[in-house]
């Protein structure tokens, strides 16, 4: 908090005695010592001369003026960087002789040039101070830079109303012909599907009802084959709401708020550990992962299906990758057309620009080895990489099971030390943080995703975990024993404390002056796997009938649709949050409340979008899969 208030305090000494005509005078002054007038300059001229010498019916120069941000806004000293003019009054500006039109420029700026170059980007991406202006359109933005000489480090993004939204290209021609042509065959299925129906007929083939929107959605609603494992359900539609909820806050992390300090006041409270603690969820998605690929082999092999390593890699990639595909498509071709802003140039650096290099490591689930430190398309779908990694190796560890169990369980107790190793090794030797936050001003964020969050080998312990849970599952069911109620609230009551445990303990050692390596090892070698060993005892216990109103809860039949929709929301709720954040062009107050209601807002609304990508990319692949393995 000192490091920010040191931060505000300099860009306030830096601003003082400055205006938006100071700027223009300074700019015109180096356009007037130019030898070669270049169109800028003549434009600079003409804004001052309009300045200067206003006509009632033509003030465009006042207008740039107006849609220019303060240099020095109100409540500075809270951390005011929501302050960044008018876009759109300034993208608006047109001279009467139409000579002049308005250019918005944004600069992100620091108030120290030579910062050191690890802390410059850190400080850079969260709390670069917004100045924008609003210029003639005939000065590029490296023009902007020679002529507003204060703050050399940092670059002009400049945006005009002709360049708001790019040309149309045969990609985005062909990606709109593409989702017509995917429309069109729900429609026509949906149509033919209806027909059938009212006519009593059965369709000449399967195939032709399978993009039916009809059809679809009575399967997605269908609640009537209730599975053992419902309870899984339940717990996969909570981890997806509180993965939605983690990264609305990461989206305030770009969003221009007006209170900077209140912000990183709430992320010190015990309460903010909630959020924080979100990153638990993906556990929760890989301890499941584990247990159900163990689980439904060993089952599968009980009842004597074969084995067939094709088929069981076929099944996973036609499971995910459609969805996956068509979201990559929509970011590298049509996001452009899905907003507008100061800050809309980070939303192509962030999603477009990664995806257009790295689509390919994406499709083949390698992108969280193969791409460059943190360059991922759609950076959070590192997930699936992992998760698709583990499910890859995973026949090594099923055919153990199923004919050598001791030897498989060994190697799932090893494999889960190892990487809890692994784990204690990066965290000592890169001074990587319990937590990603940023107020670790201290910690190694930048390798903290690089070399431990994002890695398949750092975080497999909660899927080797559920594997084992899977493995338990299989050999306990429709077994007799019995456990007193004295134990089972015993177990419970120690399973739920472990659960806080995992969400709170890290409070402290957040808040620490100073990085306390050993707090910090602990904590990353030991957290991870105890929370899988809460979800997997609560699966468990849910399955084997120790689960008493918990099980009820989370078999819900509700849940069982909700869940349903659990991976289409995963892919697109942090796109959805990003581009809602990247296009405001005012600044945001933040508070608690506000930040549920755009929790609750970004949930529905990426739900809603979820169901017409679920009708499209994966219900009928799923339905098509079926006829041909059948």
């Amino acid at each position: 908090m000192k490091f920010l208030c040191i931060f505000l305090v300099l860009i306030l000494a830096n601003f003082v005695n400055s205006d938006y005509k100071d700027l223009i005078h300074q700019m015109v002054k180096n356009a007037a010592k130019s030898e070669n007038k270049t169109e800028c300059d003549k434009a600079l001229n003409k804004l001052l001369n309009n300045i200067l010498h206003p006509k009632l019916d033509d003030l465009w120069g006042y207008k740039m003026i107006d849609s220019s941000s303060s240099i020095i806004p109100d409540g500075i000293l809270l951390g005011n960087f929501g302050s960044m003019g008018n876009f759109e009054e300034c993208l608006s500006i047109v001279s009467k002789d139409h000579t002049i039109k308005g250019q918005y420029c944004l600069k992100l700026v620091l108030p120290i040039p030579n910062l050191d170059k690890e802390f410059k980007e850190l400080a850079d991406g969260l709390i670069g101070y917004p100045v924008a202006l609003c210029v003639p359109r005939q000065c590029s933005a490296e023009e902007i830079n020679e002529k507003y000489k204060l703050f050399p480090d940092s670059h002009f993004y400049c945006h005009t109303e002709e360049n708001r939204y790019p040309p149309m290209t045969k990609g985005v021609i062909a990606t709109i012909c593409f989702l017509c042509t995917m429309g069109l065959m729900m429609v026509l299925s949906t149509a033919y599907d209806v027909y059938c129906r009212q006519n009593g007929k059965a369709p000449a083939s399967p195939a032709l009802i399978a993009f039916s929107v009809y059809t679809n959605t009575l399967r997605l609603m269908d609640t009537k084959n209730k599975s053992d494992l419902s309870c899984i359900s339940g717990i996969k539609f909570f981890s997806m709401i509180w993965i939605v909820l983690g990264h609305v806050f990461t989206g305030y992390l770009v969003s221009p708020f007006m209170n900077l300090i209140d912000i990183l006041d709430y992320e010190k409270t015990t309460r903010a550990m909630f959020q924080h603690g979100t990153t638990f969820a993906v556990d929760t998605f890989l301890c499941l992962a584990g247990l159900l690929v163990v689980y439904n082999f060993l089952q599968a092999m009980q009842s004597g299906k074969k084995f067939n390593i094709f088929l069981f890699y076929l099944h996973r990639y036609l499971r995910l990758t459609p969805a996956l595909a068509a979201l990559i498509l929509v970011t590298v071709y049509l996001l452009d057309y899905m907003g507008s802003g100061p800050r809309w140039a980070l939303m192509r650096e962030l999603f477009q620009k990664q995806c257009e290099k790295y689509w390919w490591t994406s499709l083949l689930y390698i992108q969280n080895y193969a791409n460059e430190q943190n360059n991922i398309c759609l950076s959070h779908t590192w997930y699936l990489s992992v998760d698709t990694q583990l499910y890859f190796f995973s026949p090594i560890l099923l055919i153990l099971l199923w004919k050598y169990p001791t030897a498989g369980i060994t190697l799932l107790i090893s494999a889960t030390f190892g990487s809890m190793v692994a784990v204690a090794y990066l965290t000592y030797e890169y001074k990587l943080p319990a937590l990603y936050n940023s107020i670790l001003i201290w910690a190694n964020l930048k390798d903290f995703t690089a070399k431990y969050y994002f890695k398949t080998h750092t975080r497999m312990s909660a899927y080797l975990i559920g594997a084992i849970a899977g493995y338990i599952l299989h050999v306990l069911k429709g077994k007799k024993y019995h456990i007193s109620r004295k134990l089972l609230l015993v177990i419970w009551t120690a399973m739920l404390a472990l659960m806080l445990g995992c969400i709170f303990a890290g409070h402290d050692t957040m808040l620490g002056p100073e990085y306390r390596k050993w707090d910090h090892v602990f904590y990353n070698t030991f957290v991870r796997p105890t929370w899988s060993i809460f979800i997997a005892w609560m699966v468990v216990a849910c399955v084997l009938g120790h689960g008493g109103i918990i099980n009820s809860f989370l078999s819900n039949k509700i849940f069982q649709v909700l869940s349903r929709f659990s991976y289409s929301v995963y892919l697109i709720h942090f796109v959805e949050i990003c581009l809602w954040e990247l296009s405001r062009k005012t600044g945001v107050y933040f508070t608690e409340v506000g930040m549920l209601f755009d929790f609750w807002g970004h949930f529905m609304f990426s739900l809603i979008i979820s169901y017409i990508w679920v009708l499209a990319f994966e219900a009928p692949v799923t339905a098509l899969e079926k006829l041909l393995l059948r």
